[in-house]
């Protein structure tokens, strides 16, 4: 009789994950026939059930856990959690594993999913790769940040996507920028279905070019790097937000610099105790070619998927799958080409007339691969840092880097987000102007 292994999910599922569970079986027959379970607080998204998973309903208390570990009909060999929101959940639901599974522990997680937590845990370990930084709860600590030097940045501790993020010139506007932050938070938190307590930190601003790279954890120590990505931020563009407008690959670096991020990344790691996950760091590489940390996840980076795969052949959700199983990855880039991700956000607030060039990106661009429409003409858009979302997305390839250049220049220059002012759309005035 074939021995069983279940792939446990928490809360969401993507295709890539079964497509990952398929290729496991292929490779690794010897481990058994895999079963996929996913626990999720919204079993009816996934409703008629798939033949290749079976969904568990789960509000993820305790006795529910207990309750569902203990009817599990065979060995769990791994947990898989694609996304940050995500991560709460997994994090009730580590205890009630079996201690033999691979996953990193409950604190670990808690540490790589605030921003508070993280910067104590940089500051401990590796303090030359972290800004200046406090922890404000409520406006009687504003003189605490007003001591940081300005430039400062105002981060929710437990947010993503640059939501609520205000960059403050001087103590103004910090007063401005966090009476409104606090207001925002507990409604913020509730849409965003983030059960941790409302955080604020605030931390010195840093100058310099941004880039992430995403790497794969086993035991502490053990790290596998996958190749760095470039990022163009909208304040790059002028632009008063905090979205990511564009994301390339393969970076222009030295050798020796790439070798730095990938050390400032492990310090990273350790700092946090993550293990048996993959992580995704965001840094920040200073004018004198020192590197600081943004921040981490213990997730896949956004586009990674496509990006790995399209740029250098890598399956980043397989690898995924087999350091959440204990396995080794396996990050070696098989070919090398050129790969862009662009997401198009509102540069003001108001009302969305168009999105321009859209409709010519197939005649002009050679090689699309991903596109994600989102727009609706006439709907109020915000910034990002209110609580805007991206308007569309699109990942396009080049083997030529002539030709790759050329496409960057077309897009760039012809796709737009046109929207018309609207004052009933402003949700913030931080005094700047």
């Amino acid at each position: 009789m074939t021995q069983a292994y279940i792939i446990l999910v928490v809360e969401v599922m993507k295709s890539s994950v079964v497509d990952s569970v398929q290729r496991l079986r292929a490779e690794h027959p010897e481990l058994g026939e895999p079963h996929i379970v996913l626990l999720t607080t919204q079993p009816n998204k996934y409703s008629p059930h798939r033949q290749d998973l079976e969904v568990i309903a789960c509000d993820f208390e305790p006795d529910t856990l207990q309750r569902i570990m203990d009817s599990l009909p065979a060995k769990v060999a791994g947990v898989v959690c694609r996304g940050d929101v995500y991560v709460q959940f997994l994090r009730k639901l580590v205890p009630y594993l079996p201690p033999d599974v691979p996953i990193a522990s409950e604190r670990s997680l808690r540490i790589a999913t605030n921003k508070r937590l993280m910067r104590e845990a940089f500051a401990k370990y590796c303090p030359e790769n972290t800004p200046q930084y406090v922890r404000i709860h409520n406006m009687d600590e504003v003189s605490q940040a007003e001591k940081l030097t300005f430039p400062i940045i105002i981060k929710p501790a437990n947010l993503a996507s640059s939501l609520l993020i205000q960059k403050c010139d001087d103590a103004a506007q910090l007063r401005r920028a966090l009476e409104w932050v606090f207001k925002q938070l507990p409604d913020i938190y509730r849409r965003e279905r983030r059960t941790d307590s409302p955080e604020v930190i605030v931390e010195e601003f840093m100058h310099g070019d941004l880039y992430s790279i995403d790497s794969y954890v086993l035991q502490p120590g053990e790290v596998y790097h996958t190749p760095l990505v470039y990022y163009v931020a909208a304040q790059q563009l002028g632009i008063d937000d905090f979205f990511l407008y564009k994301r390339t690959t393969p970076v222009d670096l030295p050798k020796e610099a790439v070798y730095l991020a990938q050390r400032t990344a492990a310090n990273a790691i350790a700092a946090t105790g993550l293990q048996y996950t993959s992580v995704h760091t965001e840094l920040i590489r200073l004018y004198d070619g020192s590197w600081k940390i943004i921040e981490l996840g213990p997730r896949l980076g956004r586009f990674r998927n496509v990006m790995y795969r399209e740029a250098f052949g890598i399956d980043h959700g397989y690898n995924d799958l087999l350091v959440h199983c204990g396995l080794t990855p396996k990050p070696t880039p098989e070919r090398t080409r050129y790969c862009a991700a662009y997401s198009i956000y509102p540069e003001q607030q108001g009302v969305l007339r168009a999105i321009t060039g859209i409709e010519e990106i197939e005649s002009h661009l050679r090689n699309v691969v991903y596109t994600l429409d989102m727009h609706t003409v006439g709907a109020p858009v915000h910034y990002a840092r209110n609580g805007g979302h991206s308007l569309y997305e699109l990942i396009f390839t080049s083997q030529d880097k002539r030709e790759f250049a050329s496409d960057i220049a077309w897009f760039e220059a012809n796709v737009h987000a046109v929207v018309e002012a609207d004052p009933t759309t402003i949700a913030i005035d931080t005094g700047k102007d």
